[in-house]
């Protein structure tokens, strides 16, 4: 697994956007935070993609928010663990 970013100039979007993806390209993790917050603080919300086979193509089954909630709340290091509804 790998994060990108997706930060864009504090004036456009005062937001940074992390993303995680599996080793077949499948967006695993998305989360938001202010821009310039550290990946280990509690700030992020992040939302967590599954995905099924349907008829031969992957497909995104369901999206879920960390805690069950979009507050940003979350640490993003941590996305692997938290619990998602």
């Amino acid at each position: 697994m790998f994060a990108d970013t997706g930060t864009e100039a504090p004036t456009a979007n005062p937001y940074t956007k992390l993303m995680d993806y599996d080793g077949n390209g499948n967006l695993l993790y998305e989360g938001w935070a202010r821009a310039g917050s550290m990946t280990s603080q509690p700030v992020w919300a992040i939302k967590r993609h599954q995905f099924k086979g349907f008829g031969g193509n992957l497909r995104e089954w369901r999206a879920d928010w960390a805690n069950g909630a979009s507050s940003q709340t979350n640490v993003w290091d941590n996305r692997a663990t938290l619990s998602y509804a």
